[in-house]
């Protein structure tokens, strides 16, 4: 049956009243009638009506997409359904309601040419494959002719919906739907909940829709409330990307859920069984791309043991029938399916379905069974949207990929590859038709497993004057700083940082770094954030370990130190790297950027940037430090970043309007998170150059904060600043993290109000691990901390073998939050990551109920101020003087920092003490944070029979250091050392480069109202004492 001509016809379905729902209200659907005629006088249907709030496409892409899928399989034959629907799933990857338009019109014509109905075309053939098992048993797979289906109340007050559910009942109806989260809190929706269920009696289900409006902590207090009211399922209770908090809100929640959006892919599917996240699967064929992706999504599900859920989209009549279609073709039991939503549509495609007693009849007429009405599609006809076009010449569709529908023999070729490979080709990027494309942006959002739209594009297409970045008195919206690091991304790309290549950033923080940070997603680039306080061997050992291929630094100090990096580091690289690491600084990439931006203006876009999103690509390589001292460099993917902000928005309760105050360097691990986090929670950040004690003081009550996140050093010092000023009302949470904080520094915090949350983390779990919730009590012993949502804890034995509750050992960590492995370093990964399970080295408790207590940091480490410090990095380079003949370091207490680093020092024979030399060596080689506060001479160290340096027995010999037989002259050394070091000497710092807004600084040669990037402060060397975290 070969398709002769084809039509899109633009068409608006008005609603008899409003729709709240938590992601949008609906008023009117907008979309596209699809009319394929073929040969014989037979037409085939399909409708693409997307609601742009569900993360759809707009109803204006939709038809433009549909268009080009239509004229492209105009003369082929209906029949080659697989064919035809594999090349448009690889032509337009990001339009799934235009494809499942195109599915319905082929699939119609597909039945009518085989002399059968829809439903029976679906159960006698489409299905084959998928019900194999049933076909082994001999079973003939038939249509249902009645398909039981629920009703939906659409009323806002409790007393309508008490009338609408009355109603239902009296019609029959086994099954009725409430919609939650829209407005007016929980109370509001208990109220309408209680009133549904006095209205239905007993004997009648009633489900509630929440479309993701709760965080995970939210929907356990809700779930708890519903409970009493005998509710049969809740669809989707948290945001369509937390698969992690819908499995761990199923292992608590006393009623059955279901994965709506969730599950709107096969891959987000597959995440979905894998973590047992949801009792019941809804499908709605015109989001997932038609009814061949829903029917085998729904196979794949009742093999998982799922039940299946078919719904609409309030779509019009042709929608609707096919999947009434689709639900009839089931093979099973079927739960009531919500496909009786025609009566909401005050005029729709055809004649209302047949509905007796809560039952649908499912047409028996050839192919679909809706008549096409010429004078009713009239009368719907959308002539606003081509009013709205007038004057202007419609611009033609691109299609996400050269697998274009024609010709025949690319088709045949199509055919020809095995489906995983066509998956592949269809995943790849393209590039984009704007500085911000709308398409991807627009892009239906999928689970972490699947490929996804640019993240701050996404952001800035739902939310787009919301606010993104606070930085020195100003504020740019997520349309200002997605155009900013669309720039940037393209600017990147004139450096030569090409897809893949692995680009470090040498800059404090400001939107400079942010705007990279995010320009690194678009362009397919690995970010390796390096720390400015490093010194020029440091920062060499890291570029050359991450084999950087471009660098992009700051002024000043921070210029030099790059420089002299990158050419040592191109003499460290094994093998031996062609080409040095590249440098550009901030002044060189803004000089780029506007190049860039004026060639796009000409009409040349340069080298593409990425449109989908890859989730298991690495996102950035942070480095950390193992046992050996020597820094290594976790790959962190952004399924890892994706997945830690799920579970931190679980447990903080981070929801739109947020404003996260950010101290801490973006270079950490803590810092990057904080940026994620805000882009896919649609959170404001209010970014500091640097900790200042005041200014965050300041900024918790003029900034409105409701989230930040401090190490203890700066909490202690913030709760200074502020006195007995009382915490601001909108504060919601405080994480204290990066060192193990006091008790009573904590139970201070709370009593000014301070929501203080102690959490434990690390760099290769993606920050986050496990956080006390929030309105937890603190405990004095430091337990009570619950893994985020899809995290795993496990306490080992030196063997590996699980240990009971409450005896301690090794914390373990499993989830998908983990680090896909150490860059370069296959060994090291192996032993950390055994089994799927991350050996952390810290030492920690569970009890009974899955708490976690952390015992201690990792034994060596030494956490002064926040920052992470290895004994046997310090160590190493002690013993490259030539006067030391045995070092060891450890932390003392210190009422400030947390811990400060001493090194105990043995010289060689003859060697006379001088701590000032030795102090100055060791500057050179490290930062200031790693150089020993204090330098001890000592006759020898403490060590086991094995030769292992004892570093507790280390800590215990301060008391006896100077004063040991024969040893005046090293005392009286040391006792200078320690008279020179107290106050503290402050290193000059490095000549400032100029680093606010109003200073001009780096400015992106933009047109006319464009937001432009301030200058990036300098700042080398910091007087110790002063956090950075």
């Amino acid at each position: 049956m070969k398709i002769a001509a084809a039509r899109v016809v633009p068409v608006r379905l008005p609603l008899r009243a409003p729709l709240d729902t938590a992601h949008e209200r609906i008023e009117v659907r907008r979309g596209a009638l699809l009319v394929l005629a073929a040969e014989g006088g037979c037409v085939g249907l399909g409708e693409a009506t997307p609601i742009g709030g569900f993360g759809l496409e707009s109803a204006g892409e939709a038809r433009a997409q549909l268009a080009a899928l239509a004229a492209a399989v105009v003369g082929r034959d209906a029949r080659e359904l697989d064919v035809l629907l594999d090349a448009a799933e690889a032509a337009a990857p990001a339009a799934p309601v235009a494809r499942a338009a195109l599915d319905g019109a082929l699939h119609d014509l597909a039945a009518q040419a085989a002399g059968v109905s829809l439903a029976a075309f679906l159960a006698s053939r489409g299905l084959r494959e998928a019900w194999a098992e049933q076909e082994a048993a001999g079973q003939e797979p038939v249509a249902r002719a009645r398909v039981p289906v629920s009703a939906l109340l659409a009323a806002t007050t409790p007393i309508h919906v008490g009338r609408e559910a009355a109603r239902a009942r009296a019609r029959g109806f086994s099954c009725v739907k409430l919609k939650l989260g829209a407005a007016g809190g929980l109370e509001r929706d208990v109220a309408r909940v209680s009133a549904a269920r006095e209205a239905l009696g007993p004997g009648v289900g009633l489900r509630l829709d929440v479309n993701g409006a709760w965080s995970a902590p939210e929907a356990e207090a809700a779930l708890a409330r519903l409970a009493p009211l005998d509710v049969e399922l809740v669809e989707q209770p948290v945001a369509a990307g937390e698969v992690e908090a819908l499995a761990w809100l199923r292992a608590r929640s006393p009623i059955a859920l279901a994965a709506d959006e969730s599950a709107a892919s096969a891959a987000g599917l597959e995440r979905v069984l894998a973590l047992r996240a949801a009792d019941v699967v809804v499908l709605k064929p015109s989001a997932l791309g038609g009814l061949r992706a829903a029917r085998r999504l729904a196979a794949r599900a009742r093999a998982a043991g799922c039940d299946v859920v078919v719904t609409s989209l309030l779509d019009g009549a042709v929608a609707r029938a096919g999947a009434l279609a689709l639900a009839a073709s089931l093979p099973g039991p079927l739960r009531a399916c919500g496909l009786a939503t025609g009566g909401l549509l005050a005029a729709d495609l055809a004649p209302r379905e047949r509905l007796e007693r809560g039952r649908l009849a499912v047409p028996a007429r050839l192919g679909l069974g809706v008549a096409l009405d010429e004078r009713r599609l009239a009368r719907l006809r959308d002539d606003e949207d081509a009013a709205s076009r007038r004057g202007r010449p419609p611009r033609p569709p691109r299609l996400a990929s050269s697998q274009a529908l024609v010709p025949a023999p690319a088709r045949a070729r199509a055919a020809a590859v095995p489906p995983g490979r066509r998956a592949a080709r269809a995943a790849r990027p393209t590039s984009d038709a704007g500085p911000a494309s709308a398409r991807a942006a627009r892009a239906r959002p999928e689970s972490a497993a699947a490929a996804g739209p640019w993240w701050l594009g996404a952001r800035a297409a739902a939310t787009p004057e919301a606010p993104a970045l606070r930085f020195a008195g100003r504020t740019l919206s997520f349309a200002e700083l997605a155009a900013l690091a669309e720039r940037a991304a393209r600017g990147l790309r004139a450096a030569g940082a090409a897809r893949g290549a692995r680009v470090a950033l040498l800059l404090e923080n400001g939107p400079l770094f942010v705007a990279l940070a995010h320009a690194a997603q678009r362009a397919g680039v690995v970010l390796v954030p390096l720390g400015p306080r490093l010194t020029a061997p440091e920062l060499a050992f890291q570029l050359a370990e991450a084999r950087v291929d471009l660098l992009v630094h700051g002024g000043g100090g921070l210029a030099r130190r790059a420089r002299a990096a990158a050419r040592e580091a191109h003499a460290r690289r094994v093998p031996p790297a062609k080409e040095a690491v590249r440098c550009v600084s901030a002044e060189a990439l803004e000089r780029r950027i506007a190049r860039s931006a004026g060639a796009a203006r000409a009409g040349d876009r340069g080298a593409p940037l990425l449109d989908a999103i890859d989730p298991s690509a690495p996102a950035a390589i942070v480095f950390t430090s193992g046992t050996t001292g020597r820094p290594k460099g976790a790959v962190l993917s952004w399924a890892s970043f994706r997945a830690s902000a799920a579970g931190s928005a679980a447990h903080v309760g981070s929801r739109p309007g947020d404003r996260w105050l950010a101290c801490m360097p973006l270079h950490h691990v803590g810092g990057l998170a904080i940026l994620w986090r805000s882009v896919l929670d649609g959170s404001a950040v209010v970014l500091h150059e640097r900790f200042d004690a005041e200014a965050a003081a300041r900024a918790l009550d003029e900034e409105a904060i409701t989230l930040a996140s401090f190490v203890p050093t700066m909490l202690r010092r913030v709760l200074d600043a502020r006195a007995a000023r009382p915490a601001p009302p909108a504060l919601r949470a405080v994480l204290v993290g990066g060192a193990a904080a006091p008790f009573a520094l904590l139970a201070r915090a709370r009593r000014l109000g301070l929501p203080v949350l102690p959490t434990y983390g690390l760099t290769e779990a993606a920050s986050q691990v496990a956080t006390l919730p929030r309105g937890a009590p603190l405990r004095e012993d430091g337990g009570g901390l619950r893994p985020l949502p899809g995290n795993a804890l496990r306490i080992l034995a030196e063997d590996g073998t699980p240990r009971a509750p409450g005896r301690p050992g090794e914390i373990a960590v499993r989830g998908p939050t983990l680090m896909q492995g150490y860059d370069g370093r296959p060994d090291e990964t192996a032993r950390v990551l055994a089994g799927g399970w991350l050996r952390t080295g810290d030492v920690g408790v569970l009890d009974a109920s899955g708490a976690l207590r952390v015992l201690d940091r990792r034994s060596d480490l030494v956490v002064s101020g926040g920052e992470n410090v290895y004994p046997a990095e310090v160590e190493a380079a002690l013993l490259a003087h030539p006067d030391v003949d045995d070092a060891g370091v450890a932390g003392l207490p210190h009422a400030d920092l947390g811990r400060c680093v001493t090194a105990w020092v043995v010289l060689r024979r003859g060697a006379r003490p001088d701590a000032p030399a030795l102090e100055r060596f060791l500057r050179a080689r490290l930062a200031g944070y790693k150089t020993p506060r204090s330098i001890r001479f000592v006759e020898a160290l403490p060590r086991g029979a094995g030769g292992k340096l004892d570093r507790r027995a280390l800590a215990r010999m301060r008391a006896s250091t100077d004063e040991r037989p024969g040893g005046r002259a090293r005392g009286e050394a040391a006792r200078r050392l320690q008279a020179s070091r107290e106050p503290r000497r402050r290193a000059p710092p490095e000549p400032p480069a100029r680093r606010t807004w109003s200073a001009g600084g780096l400015r992106v040669r933009a047109r006319a109202g464009e937001p432009q990037l301030p200058r990036q402060g300098c700042v080398g060397a910091r007087p110790r004492g002063r956090a950075r975290a």
